[in-house]
């Protein structure tokens, strides 16, 4: 029957396609720029402030762990009144950041509270596969 539909009316059914084509990218595009790191403070930021009560989130693109811990960290350092940096482990500003932190994997958060430095990743091996820490993100707000 859709083939009939299509072969009768080729230009509408040109437009519907496009119409869908267009929507879908467009709902991609707007997915994307919600759910990077990009729209969030991030390494540079961090090294222009003078803000000794801040969390750093390291992160590494394309890691598993990173991408299943993002969700939480997000939602997390929105709601949290302590400023979260967001660190990409592969830019140049965020290798000074892991030198300065001793961080060893990807997915770790940096707490600095005032002289106070501690870290934690905010994902780890569990039972079921990578599971996020509760205890980590929680951290980010205390």
């Amino acid at each position: 029957m859709i083939k009939k539909y299509v072969l009768k009316y080729p230009k509408i059914s040109l437009l519907i396609f496009s119409l869908m084509v267009s929507l879908l990218s467009i709902y991609s595009y707007s997915w994307y720029k919600t759910n990077d790191y990009s729209n969030y403070l991030n390494q540079g930021h961090y090294l222009k402030t003078v803000n000794n009560q801040v969390n750093l989130v390291f992160y590494k693109r394309g890691c598993i762990y990173c991408m299943t811990g993002k969700k939480a960290v997000l939602s997390s350092s929105s709601e949290s009144n302590i400023p979260t940096y967001f660190v990409d482990v592969d830019s140049v500003s965020g290798q000074k950041l892991v030198k300065k932190y001793n961080v060893t994997f990807p997915s770790t958060i940096v707490y600095l509270r005032g002289k106070e430095v501690s870290k934690s990743q905010y994902v780890y091996d569990g039972l079921n596969g990578i599971e996020v820490s509760v205890e980590a993100i929680k951290k980010m707000s205390e």
